[in-house]
C-alpha cells in the first residue's frame, strides 16, 4: 500500500539492499577538489542516482537505513582525516583522504590522537526545523557519535550541535544561480559565545583544536565556505569540511 502511494525507484531498491560497508565500497567516490576548496572532502559523487537518493532519504524522509549508510560513510572519512591531522600536524591537509576512497582504517589505539577533534553539523534555521522537524546533518552526526562509541573512539571527538548557529532564513540555495548563492549566503551564520565560554572553561585551547563541519551535500560550496569563515573569524584556527556527497 505504501509503495503504491510512494513508489520506490530501482536506484532506491539497490541502495536499500546495501549494508553501510557495501555502500562505501560500491557507490562512486566524489572527485577530490581540495585544490579548489582547501580542507574540504566529500565521500560520494552526487550525480550517481543512488547517491542522490541516499541524500534525499536522509534529508527529506529521515530514513533510518539511509542515515546509517550516510553516517558510516562520513565517519570513515572523518576518521582518516583525523589520523592524517595527527601524523602531519596540519589542519586537515589530508591528501591521502582526499585522493583515495575512504576505506575502513584499522582500529586506532586509544592514545593515537594527540587532541580531540570537534565535529559540528551545518545548522538550519528555526523555521526550517519547524517545517522539517529535524536537521539532516544532526542525524548524520548522531550516527557518527554512535559509531565512535561502538569503536571506543568517542574520547577523541567532541560532538557539538549548538556552537554554530544559522541566524538568517533564506530561500533554498538549490533554486539559485551561483552568483545569487554567493550573495545570499553572506552573514547567515553566527557563533554562540556562551557555548565557547563553556568549553574554554574546561579546554583553554578550545579554539585551536581541529574542527570538522559535517554537511549532507556540497554544490557550489557557498554555504560551507560561509560557515567556515564564520568560525575562523570567531578565532577557530583549524577548520575543515566533510560532506556525504558532492
Amino acid at each position: 500500500m505504501i509503495e503504491a502511494l510512494f513508489p520506490v525507484s530501482p536506484a532506491e531498491r539497490e541502495l536499500f539492499a546495501m549494508t553501510p560497508e557495501m555502500a562505501l565500497r560500491l557507490l562512486p567516490p566524489a572527485p577530490p577538489y581540495d585544490h579548489v576548496m582547501p580542507d574540504t572532502y566529500s565521500v560520494f559523487a552526487y550525480k550517481d542516482e543512488r547517491v542522490s537518493k541516499l541524500v534525499w532519504n536522509v534529508k527529506y524522509k529521515k530514513m533510518r537505513h539511509a542515515v546509517m549508510v550516510g553516517g558510516y560513510a562520513v565517519w570513515e572519512l572523518a576518521s582518516r582525516v583525523c589520523e592524517e591531522n595527527v601524523s602531519r600536524g596540519t589542519s586537515a591537509s589530508a591528501d591521502a583522504a582526499a585522493r583515495s576512497r575512504p576505506q575502513r582504517p584499522p582500529k586506532v589505539p586509544s592514545n593515537s590522537f594527540s587532541s580531540s577533534t570537534l565535529l559540528i553539523p551545518i545548522p538550519i534555521t528555526a523555521r526550517r526545523r519547524k517545517e522539517r522537524g529535524y536537521n539532516q546533518c544532526e542525524l548524520l552526526l548522531d550516527e557518527i557519535e554512535r559509531l565512535a562509541k561502538r569503536d571506543k573512539q568517542v574520547g577523541h571527538f567532541l560532538f557539538e550541535k549548538n556552537l554554530l548557529l544559522r541566524t538568517q532564513h533564506k530561500s533554498r540555495q538549490t533554486l539559485k544561480g551561483r552568483a545569487e548563492r554567493l550573495e545570499s549566503a553572506k552573514g547567515i551564520f553566527g557563533v554562540d559565545e556562551n557555548v565557547v565560554r563553556e568549553y574554554e572553561a574546561k579546554l583553554p585551547d578550545f579554539k585551536h583544536i581541529p574542527v570538522i563541519l559535517i554537511d549532507d551535500v556540497i554544490t557550489t560550496g557557498t554555504t560551507i565556505t560561509e560557515a567556515r569563515e564564520t568560525l575562523v573569524k570567531a578565532g577557530f584556527t583549524r577548520v575543515s569540511v566533510i560532506s556525504l556527497a558532492h
